[in-house]
């Protein structure tokens, strides 16, 4: 699996990829419009990014928009939900809107920092292959 880690907090970066590492390569990107630019960059490529852990709280452009800019451009490109990237919200906001407004964008799950291998396995299991790779 190829995953995207989208998060400001570089410590916080690191750590969501030593969670993933059995499960695939991680490329982290610091801020919403690389990550843009990395998933666009991806669609060119054989093998697209699987699965985005995107955080909420960043500067310049938030979370938010970058789901939002994510899901139009899977759009423009005549990409399905079922062939669509999964995005794994990870915040430290846990507010009724930032919840809701990311499940309104058409995210596939919320999970509340800090993370645990735990949850990692969970949303593998819930989205990804049956198996470690």
């Amino acid at each position: 699996m190829r995953f995207l880690v989208v998060e400001d907090e570089i410590s916080l970066a690191l750590a969501l990829q030593s969670l993933l590492k059995d499960y695939g390569e991680c490329t982290i990107v610091h801020n919403g419009k690389e990550a843009i630019e990395h998933f666009q960059k991806s669609l060119l490529e054989v093998q697209h990014f699987n699965m985005i852990f995107l955080d909420i709280i960043m500067p310049e452009m938030d979370g938010h928009e970058v789901l939002k800019s994510i899901r139009s451009i899977e759009k423009i490109s005549g990409i399905n939900e079922e062939n669509s990237v999964k995005i794994i919200v990870t915040s430290s906001t846990d507010t009724y809107f930032s919840i809701y407004t990311a499940f309104k964008n058409n995210c596939q799950d919320y999970i509340i920092k800090p993370l645990s291998q735990a949850d990692i396995d969970n949303i593998i299991f819930k989205y990804g292959p049956k198996k470690r790779v």
